[in-house]
């Protein structure tokens, strides 16, 4: 119980700083501010975990860009400072970082963690 009034008291209070700081947003007070963090509370009671099983593929996917990403840069990168390694356009980049993003998200969804 202790934890859950520090927990509300903190969101009312982050609220405020933001209602004060962030364009578009109104209060007329701390009693609207300690409503709100208890209906955003209620909220995500009831529908943070359905929320976080949608939001995991996504999660997945962004994953996989990050890495795409990385990849891609690498790959460039260590062809400019690697002698013979040579990549002459992105295009070959591209669909050679695909694939081991492919390989690293799949091994690292499959494979347990020690």
């Amino acid at each position: 119980m202790f934890r859950f009034v520090i927990q509300w008291v903190l969101s009312t209070i982050v609220l405020m700083i933001l209602i004060r700081t962030v364009p578009g947003f109104f209060s007329d007070g701390l009693y609207a501010g300690l409503l709100v963090s208890v209906g955003l509370g209620c909220a995500n009671a009831v529908f943070g975990f359905t929320l976080r099983q949608v939001n995991f593929p996504l999660a997945i996917v962004l994953f996989a860009l990050c890495i795409y990403g990385a990849n891609v840069g690498l790959l460039v990168l260590c062809s400019r400072h690697v002698d013979g390694f040579y990549v002459y356009n992105i295009d070959p980049a591209l669909w050679a970082a695909g694939a081991l993003t492919v390989l690293v998200v799949i091994l690292r969804f499959t494979m347990k963690s020690d």
